[in-house]
């Protein structure tokens, strides 16, 4: 099948929208989106339009200040400057492994750098400690393109449901006699690196609650009802370089009832 030339936020909205019509993860519907548009999945869009990206990110013909001169696909050279970083897939685990975290903290090329991170933690199980400590040695503008390779959104948005099941409760209880989270759906999400070696999330999502008016005993009877409802909010919190989860503030907004 062909591949269309997309842009990753017209995946990424096609997929929030699938996600919804079948209850299904992030990363499952970003997948399947991605198939549909002739990719083997997500990752394999992303690894295209990244080396898509390397042949035209800067004109051979064009210098910058601080900005390193990628050759076009069509030349020779191309290929060549990312040859090692391939090369060394093929070597045992360990070599390889020593291999791509030299170049991602050592390279003068940030775009090698990029695709050795890229190629790491792709093909690789790595602590996650040290996968922090490698973003560190990118430069920040690029450290913005990598975080869809560590598929973070599923754990923040578990987190979430996690925490409006238990104490966030209180922020709807108040709309209904008896309610329960159904779902919950992240919206728009951006990482960032601390200088503490944490990564900030700050983003908003859609929490789906049951609203029961009247007890068990009233539905039964005809003199209660139910509904779903989905409120709008905002949330901050810290995942650790263990991979756990901090939330630090998640509020929904009551104005959204």
């Amino acid at each position: 099948m062909k591949k269309s030339p997309v842009s990753p936020s017209f995946l990424k909205q096609k997929a929030k929208q699938l996600k919804k019509q079948k209850s299904i993860s992030q990363s499952k519907a970003l997948d399947e989106v991605s198939k549909a548009f002739g990719y083997e999945n997500w990752r394999h869009y992303l690894n295209f339009s990244n080396i898509n990206k390397f042949s035209v990110a800067i004109s051979p013909t064009v210098t910058r200040r601080n900005a390193p001169t990628v050759p076009t696909r069509t030349s020779g050279s191309f290929q060549n400057l990312f040859k090692d970083i391939y090369d060394l897939l093929d070597k045992p685990e360990k070599q390889a492994h020593v291999g791509l975290v030299s170049i991602i903290k050592n390279d003068k090329d940030p775009y090698r750098r990029k695709l050795a991170f890229e190629n790491l933690v792709n093909n690789f199980d790595i602590d996650f400690s040290e996968v922090i400590t490698l973003i560190q040695a990118l430069p920040t503008n690029f450290q913005e393109m990598i975080w869809p390779y560590l598929d973070l959104d599923d754990e923040v948005e578990s987190a979430l449901f996690d925490f409006y099941m238990e104490d966030g409760q209180s922020q709807y209880d108040e709309f209904s006699t008896h309610s329960i989270a159904e779902g919950l759906y992240l919206g728009d999400v951006s990482y960032t690196l601390t200088n503490n070696k944490k990564i900030k999330v700050v983003g908003n999502f859609e929490l789906s609650v049951d609203l029961q008016y009247g007890s068990d005993g009233d539905l039964a009877r005809g003199d209660g009802t139910s509904l779903s409802h989905s409120f709008s909010g905002e949330f901050e919190m810290e995942i650790n370089s263990d991979r756990s989860i901090s939330i630090l503030n998640a509020q929904i907004d009551p104005h959204s009832f």
